[in-house]
Order: structure tokens, then C-alpha cells, then sequence
């Protein structure tokens, strides 16, 4: 009986023991992938050229003022229909209706939707970035552009007006070539 006893107690120390690893293995293995889910990413060099881009000033206007990271919000996918699309459109627009439905063919389209679908927050680069100051209390944010080959989709996204620009790359610069509005309220 002794014996059992002794044996009972091995076992269970060895258990014990093997559980405490387990759980101690399962929380640092939770807790890795939960702040592994929060990091930031950072933007490619090219990403970061489509932001300058877009808000390059040949006028001479001041810095734009935007939220220092970029918005996520997955619902705008959605609206990556060639009905949406089209419906929505607005200025600028520099091509027709027709010719954006050739660029965005459904190939492209389900990359956007997927691209979007995927996308995270980012956390904006001051030093990468020019005419644009980032500030944490500012409610206009912007996407990270999504790029598909020489296209790029970019959404600016504020109290009155959501737009998603389609940007073109064209002679050595991400110029806007189609332009249809999530929503815009006139005053």
C-alpha cells in the first residue's frame, strides 16, 4: 500500500510537473500570436511614393494633415462591383466609364476585394512622407494603397466625403485617373 502511495505521488508530481509546462507553453504561445496580431507593418518604398504622389502640391499648397495611421475597415470591399463603380463616380475622372471597366476587369477586381479583405492598419512614417503631417486626433485617414500592376486604389476617408481614387502610373508618377465616391455630403 505503501508502495501505491509512493508511486501515486511520483505520478502525480510528474504530472503536475508537465502541466505547469504545458500551461506556461500555451500562454507564452498565446500571447505571441495576440501581439503578433497587433504589430504594425510598414508600407513599401512604393506605397509610400503613391501617398506622395497623391498629395504632391504643384500649387504650392500647404501640408495636408491626416490620422497617423492608416484606417482599416474591411466593408469597403463591397464596393468593388463594376455597378458601384460606375454609380458612384465623380471628379476627377479622366477616362470613361467603359474604359475603367476594361483596367478594373473581374481579375482585378476579386484582387482588390481580397487585398482589402487582408489589409491592416499601418502605422504612418513622418521622415517618409511629404506635404503631410500625421497627427494622432485628426478624423481624415487615409488606406494604404492597394497596387494591382501599374494601378493603385486609395481612399481618403473624412466626415463628408469618402472617395477611392484610382491612380494610374504614368510617366513616372501615380496620377488619378478615375475617381468614385463611398459617400459625399454637400453643404
Amino acid at each position: 500500500m505503501r508502495d501505491l502511495i509512493k508511486k501515486m505521488q511520483k505520478v502525480l508530481n510528474v504530472n503536475s510537473r508537465i502541466y505547469a509546462i504545458l500551461t506556461s507553453t500555451i500562454i507564452v504561445l498565446f500571447y505571441s500570436c495576440a501581439t503578433s496580431q497587433t504589430v504594425d507593418k510598414s508600407l513599401t518604398s512604393l506605397e509610400y511614393e503613391i501617398i506622395n504622389d497623391f498629395f504632391s502640391s504643384p500649387n504650392g499648397i500647404s501640408a495636408v494633415t491626416i490620422n497617423h495611421k492608416t484606417y482599416e475597415d474591411k466593408d469597403w470591399a463591397s464596393l468593388f462591383n463594376h455597378e458601384n463603380i460606375t454609380e458612384l463616380s465623380g471628379n476627377p475622372s479622366y477616362v470613361s466609364d467603359e474604359e475603367i471597366m476594361k483596367i478594373l476587369n473581374d481579375k482585378v477586381l476579386d484582387s482588390i476585394k481580397s487585398k482589402i479583405l487582408l489589409s491592416k492598419p499601418v502605422r504612418l512614417e513622418n521622415d517618409r512622407l511629404n506635404n503631410v503631417k500625421l497627427s494622432n486626433s485628426v478624423d481624415y485617414s487615409i488606406s494604404a494603397p492597394i497596387i494591382i500592376n501599374d494601378i493603385a486604389i486609395f481612399r481618403k476617408k473624412s466626415d463628408l466625403e469618402v472617395p477611392i481614387y484610382i491612380l494610374k502610373f504614368n510617366n513616372g508618377n501615380w496620377e488619378i485617373i478615375y475617381t468614385f465616391y463611398e459617400k459625399l455630403i454637400l453643404e
